[in-house]
């Protein structure tokens, strides 16, 4: 099929044409009114008790924090492996796919294969169709953290002198508004929609046609002379 075979076919199944711009159209329409995510991520930083030896809470960095971090991420979130990522700045809006819409983890340096913790800060990543909604999640994933640290130390036993705490960082969530390209959705979906239409008359062309005209346009494209 020829060029203009195309154009004549396209204007011979107007309809399905109509069709086509209508189902494009519509789709259009709902891929550009999607109502964006919002998300934000917060650090939970877990600080040793002040004392001669770290009179610093803010600058003290033990692997027993770190420990106790991973214990906290571990008592929340239960005993299943978490979600890895390739790098610990990716955002997981819409991930794992659970309905979940807030993920507590403890922050990794290392890779999607080998993780590495190298600092007792647990993420907080929570995402909602409101900026409202993501600033409770995060607090009350914030308030989630603390309760479960103190019920750790207390069932160690530890002196509440002693105790390892939390702080927030920052200390009021930052939202983030993630939308979509509308320009770019209109376009993809145009593409798409005017390649399925042409699709539909190709199809619609070929099976018109009888076996016997098929015949003979097999027979001319056989016997048709070989030009040099």
């Amino acid at each position: 099929m020829t060029l203009a075979d195309l154009l004549r076919a396209l204007l011979r199944r107007w309809p399905v044409v109509l069709v086509g711009l209508a189902i494009t159209a519509g789709v259009t329409v709902i891929g550009t009114s999607a109502s964006p995510v919002y998300h934000s991520r917060t650090e939970v930083v877990f600080l040793a008790p002040v004392s001669a030896r770290y009179p610093n809470e803010l600058v003290t960095q033990t692997e027993s924090l770190i420990v106790t971090a991973g214990a906290v991420a571990r008592r929340i979130n239960g005993a299943e492996s978490p979600v890895m990522y390739g790098s610990s700045l990716a955002n997981p809006v819409g991930a794992p796919g659970n309905g979940e819409k807030t993920w507590i983890s403890l922050i990794s340096i290392g890779t999607q294969w080998v993780p590495v913790f190298d600092d007792q800060v647990l993420l907080i990543d929570a995402i909602g169709d409101t900026p409202e909604k993501v600033t409770d999640r995060i607090q009350t994933a914030d308030e989630e953290i603390r309760g479960a640290l103190l019920d750790l130390q207390m069932e160690q036993g530890v002196n509440p002198v002693a105790h390892i705490t939390t702080r927030m960082s920052p200390a009021e969530p930052v939202v983030a508004e993630i939308k979509g390209s509308r320009v770019r959705a209109m376009g993809m979906t145009a593409v798409i929609g005017g390649l399925l239409t042409i699709a539909a008359v190709v199809v619609l062309e070929v099976r018109s046609r009888s076996p016997r005209d098929q015949r003979t346009s097999l027979m001319e494209n056989v016997t048709a002379p070989v030009t040099r």
